[in-house]
């Protein structure tokens, strides 16, 4: 610290000190404002977060109760993929490609002229419709701006990198300079998360699919108000 103030003072002295030492506060100014650019802040999708006052006025205690309506859109490119569903704990029923499905904690099933036979997974990049790695994502995320509509709704923007991305999905270690992806949580009037959408044009780029555009949008509704879901199964 003492070399630094000698260094000052002897710089000052010079014909062109002040110059020097103008330049010089600038630029750690402006390293400063980069580095906090960067860092951020993350928040992670906390459902208490609502009851404690938290600024982020958001609730996600609707789908925790893995009880509700869905409907999943992906964008990959010029295609379009549409999941219609509703859940209720591990069962599911669903429609996808005009084919009725239905999911239980052994897999997955479609209906195949009128009886329903296991068979693969139809969701694609499921790993983004999971609840607790969205919360990873949200977690890892950095806020960026909120917008209050007038009947209550909200809107929160986020911006993850596709190096996190990459880390949270397949635990890799990428050094990619790109531009950020964008996650956009919005909530109904009771500020319930009731929409989450992902624009991960940049994650599609480094893994080379949907031509470099993807989007990912979830939206859910009738929150608790799922009856039993009856399997279609003949067990």
């Amino acid at each position: 610290m003492k070399n630094i103030i000698e260094f000052i003072k002897e710089t000052y002295k010079k014909p062109k000190g002040k110059a020097i030492l103008f330049f010089l506060g600038y630029f750690v100014f402006f390293v400063i404002i980069m580095i906090v650019a960067r860092v951020g802040t993350p928040h992670p999708l906390n459902p208490d977060d609502y009851e404690k006052g938290n600024p982020y006025e958001y609730s996600i205690e609707n789908l925790l109760s893995d009880n509700y309506n869905y409907t999943y859109t992906i964008s990959c490119g010029d295609n379009k993929y549409v999941y219609d569903g509703k859940k209720d704990g591990k069962d599911e029923a669903f429609v996808f490609n005009g084919v009725d499905y239905y999911r239980n904690s052994n897999g997955f099933f479609n209906n195949k002229s009128g009886s329903f036979v296991k068979g693969d997974n139809p969701f694609k990049y499921e790993y983004f419709m999971k609840l607790e790695n969205i919360n990873d994502l949200f977690t890892n995320s950095y806020y960026v701006s909120k917008t209050m509509y007038d009947d209550k709704r909200q809107s929160y923007n986020f911006l993850i990198s596709t190096n996190t991305i990459n880390k949270l999905i397949e635990d890799k270690d990428t050094d990619i300079d790109d531009e950020a992806n964008s996650l956009i949580l919005g909530t109904d009037t009771d500020a319930y998360v009731n929409k989450i959408e992902f624009i991960l044009d940049s994650y599609a780029t480094y893994k080379k699919e949907c031509n470099n555009k993807l989007k990912i949008l979830l939206e859910y509704d009738n929150y608790g108000e799922i009856k039993t879901i009856k399997s279609p199964l003949n067990e």
